[in-house]
């Protein structure tokens, strides 16, 4: 009987979007595993924030990125990644219009399913979308040429988060497969 509720619940939850059906903690990499788990990683500037229309499933806001500076992956002159998808907890901290980030990403957006009892979830739109791989801990803003929010303990051993060592870590880490 309780496992009943429990899944009733959380189905009604789920198909009502309640933010309580997704609660959970998103762990943050440490950089290699980020650099790991990217397909993309780039510097870019929002340049327009929409919702797509006709609605997607998974996705409520995406940012439209010009991209300036490729660091991993193949990337686009310019991108849709989303900003907000299905779960609040996943959403990274990003964007606003004419703003600077560092963005580590992977291609599509992930879509939760509920089948019966099962829940499970698919990765859409590989080829239209970019999502964050870190959940919150996928962008960070770049301002005055210093990467806000940045781990400066992750870089290389440097003490700074210019831009310049930020992407020359980042670099070298990708160049040594990590």
């Amino acid at each position: 009987m309780c496992r009943w509720l429990d899944l009733g619940l959380l189905s009604i939850l789920t198909l009502t979007g309640s933010d309580a059906a997704y609660a959970r903690e998103t762990r943050e990499l440490c950089l290699d595993e980020k650099i790991e788990s990217s397909e993309a990683i780039f510097i870019g500037r929002a340049v327009l924030l929409e919702e797509p229309s006709p609605h997607l499933a998974g996705v409520s806001q995406y940012a439209a990125v010009k991209v300036e500076n490729v660091l991993k992956g193949n990337v686009a002159d310019e991108v849709r990644f989303v900003v907000r998808g299905f779960s609040s907890e996943l959403n990274p901290p990003c964007c606003e219009t004419d703003k600077v980030y560092l963005f580590f990403a992977k291609h599509g957006y992930e879509l939760l399913e509920l089948s019966g009892t099962e829940i499970s979830s698919t990765i859409q739109d590989q080829d239209r979308f970019l999502s964050g791989t870190n959940g919150p801990f996928s962008t960070f803003q770049i301002h005055d040429d210093i990467v806000a929010g940045w781990n400066v303990g992750n870089t290389c051993g440097s003490t700074s988060a210019s831009v310049a060592d930020v992407q020359t870590c980042i670099r070298s880490k990708v160049s040594a497969g990590r």
